[in-house]
Parts: structure tokens; C-alpha cells; sequence
């Protein structure tokens, strides 16, 4: 647990020079800009392996096989070291003025989702790591997926015009 903790501190020192402040005398907008561009690259990980560990959480409560507590943290382990450089990445894309000014509202949304998610994708490898497979851990786990499709949802919205996760019954725009 402390190796995640120092791991996630050292990758938050490694992205903070990108966010230099100009008074410091650091033009930081062309790294900004192509660091910002790394955030769809980025942004598919930690999707993919928060919902691959919710799958092994389920086959691990069926099937009982105990090596699926390895798999399962090293997905969350790995999907809470990816968050970072998405969303220092996903800011960096903000910064440099990427984003459409009518995106604004999603944006923010976006943002506040992607904070979010990260944050849940830590709190619940701590809570799997100290109290094991607990209550409370099925709630973060399963926060943390709703948080991780929320935030896919609200950023595929801003990057497809006429995406749509609903299915065509529910969407009252056909």
C-alpha cells in the first residue's frame, strides 16, 4: 500500500512542472498542448481496467478461485497509476485551449467526473487492500463504475457530436 501511495505522489511530481505558473518565467502552453494530446490515449486504460475488475469481482464471487485476488489487484493497482497521466493529461488538454467554448458545460462535468473517478479509483484499492473484500468495498467498487462510465459518457459527448450511450428507446432526439 505504501508503494501505490509513493508511486501516485512521484507521478503527481513528475506532471506538476507542465502547470508551472507564468510568473516563474516557464512557458508551459506548447507542453501543455502536447501533453494534452497523450489524454485519448490515455483515457482508454483505466476504463478498460476498472470494468475488467469488476468483471473478475464477479467471477471471483462465483467461481471461488482465489488467484482472481491477484488479477483483480493488479487491475485496480494499474488502473489507479494510469488515472493519473489521464487526468493531468485531460487538464493539459483544457489548458491549452483545445476544448470548444460550447463544450464548457460538459467540460466542467467532465472534470468534476474524472476528479471523481480517480479519487474512487485509490479510496478503493486502499479499502481492498486493508479491509479485503468488505461491504464497504462492493460500494466504492461499485461507485467507482458508474463514476468511470459517467465520465466516458460526458467525454464522448464532447468528442462525437452524436454520441449516444442510450439505447434508441430511451433517446428522445432519433
Amino acid at each position: 500500500m505504501k508503494h501505490l501511495l509513493r508511486l501516485t505522489a512521484f507521478i503527481s511530481l513528475i506532471f506538476s512542472p507542465l502547470y508551472a505558473h507564468p510568473a516563474l518565467g516557464v512557458n508551459s502552453d506548447p507542453w501543455l498542448s502536447w501533453f494534452g494530446n497523450y489524454h485519448f490515449i490515455f483515457l482508454h486504460f483505466p476504463i478498460a481496467l476498472i470494468i475488467m475488475a469488476c468483471v473478475a469481482e464477479g467471477l471471483l464471487s462465483w467461481k471461488k478461485n482465489p488467484q482472481y485476488n491477484l488479477v483483480i489487484n493488479f487491475l485496480m493497482i494499474s488502473a489507479a497509476i494510469l488515472a493519473i497521466p489521464t487526468v493531468f493529461s485531460g487538464l493539459s488538454l483544457k489548458e491549452s485551449g483545445a476544448v470548444a467554448e460550447g463544450m464548457n458545460p460538459l467540460l466542467e462535468w467532465h472534470e468534476i467526473f474524472g476528479f471523481m473517478t480517480l479519487s474512487l479509483t485509490i479510496i478503493t484499492v486502499i479499502i481492498r487492500n486493508v479491509w479485503g473484500r468488505h461491504f464497504v468495498y462492493f460500494l466504492s467498487l461499485f461507485a467507482l463504475l458508474v463514476s468511470v462510465i459517467t465520465t466516458a459518457h460526458l467525454g464522448g459527448l464532447m468528442a462525437f457530436e452524436n454520441f449516444n450511450l442510450l439505447p434508441p428507446f430511451l433517446n428522445p432526439h432519433p
